[in-house]
């Protein structure tokens, strides 16, 4: 039935109550006055849904300043608890959806952002939004620009585990080719040309291969009489000693498109990146290489990535303190 129809249907049975049913009129204005916000946050959080559930490409407006402006305000609501701790409180898909499709939650009516978390979940359930969709990369993109401060390290580290132990990460990054990969297609009896157009190379960009003024050594080539092979696995290569011999940095700008987004937005979020960018320079310092004299040891490959960036990459990649000063 048309939800047209059953609203005028209790509209004219309202008519029918008399002065002995003051406690039905009560009941029916209370309930009544539960629909209205009800139909309110959903006239809000539905666009949102619907643009979920179709894969289409969200108003990230809201996310990031919900996530500030609660976290920074923490004032207590008639629980007296802040509505940020309430809102980490839940699970994470409803905690982002939540932040995602109502602007302004800090400063929401009590009686919205008491509906939102009391329904988010079930309102989500009959949505029937895709699996993973909290670890697109919009999503991803801004989680990795929220400041991380006392009241939002929980919350982002939360965030981080969940996407590693969905894989996501994974699969919002862009393929890449491995260098050791080419040279397996190499000996596959691969041509040169055929390598290249293969090659996943940005449009601007040069592929890999012609960027090498040498050609690349092969996995198992010999340097000085002495397999490479059989030298890793002599000592282990942190403990050596290593001198350097080249470093190689200064980048066009253009080559930053090779990185996958996570890396990319990372080195863009920098400050030396965004000086660069103030200066109208054409390369940029945010990557480079160290080769050492030891043809056998192997080579530093570095980025430059903001602050708050290099945290969140430490929790994606599992990476853990080893030296603190």
């Amino acid at each position: 039935m048309d939800p047209a129809h059953i609203l005028d249907a209790i509209q004219d049975i309202s008519f029918n109550l008399r002065d002995d049913d003051e406690n039905k009129l009560r009941a029916c204005k209370a309930k009544f006055s539960d629909i209205a916000t009800q139909l309110a946050v959903l006239e809000r959080i539905e666009p949102i849904a619907r643009l979920i559930r179709r894969g289409q490409s969200l108003p990230m407006r809201s996310l990031n300043p919900n996530i500030k402006s609660l976290s920074d305000a923490h004032k207590a609501d008639e629980l007296e608890v802040s509505r940020w701790v309430r809102i980490r409180n839940l699970d994470l898909a409803p905690a982002i959806f939540c932040m995602t499709a109502y602007s302004g939650l800090s400063y929401a009516p009590a009686a919205d952002f008491e509906w939102l978390l009391t329904n988010v979940q079930r309102y989500m359930d009959t949505q029937e939004l895709p699996e993973n969709w909290i670890f697109s990369k919009q999503i991803t993109g801004v989680m990795a620009r929220v400041i991380r401060r006392p009241s939002t390290i929980s919350f982002i580290e939360k965030y981080n585990r969940h996407q590693a132990e969905s894989g996501a990460s994974q699969q919002s990054a862009p393929p890449t080719k491995h260098i050791c990969r080419k040279r397996d297609h190499q000996t596959s009896g691969k041509s040169e040309s055929e390598q290249e157009t293969n090659g996943n190379v940005p449009s601007g960009c040069q592929p890999l291969k012609s960027l090498a003024k040498e050609p690349l050594r092969g996995c198992h080539e010999t340097v000085q009489g002495t397999s490479i092979e059989n030298q890793r696995h002599s000592s282990n290569p942190l403990t050596g000693g290593r001198e350097m011999k080249y470093m190689f940095s200064n980048a066009p700008v253009s080559h930053i498109s090779v990185l996958p987004e996570l890396l990319r937005t990372a080195v863009e979020n920098s400050r030396l990146w965004k000086w660069e960018r103030s200066q109208n320079l054409n390369t940029t310092g945010c990557l480079a290489s160290l080769f050492p004299k030891d043809l056998t040891q192997d080579v530093s490959f570095t980025i430059w990535c903001g602050c708050d960036d290099g945290y969140y990459l430490n929790t994606v990649f599992g990476l853990q303190r080893e030296i603190a000063s």
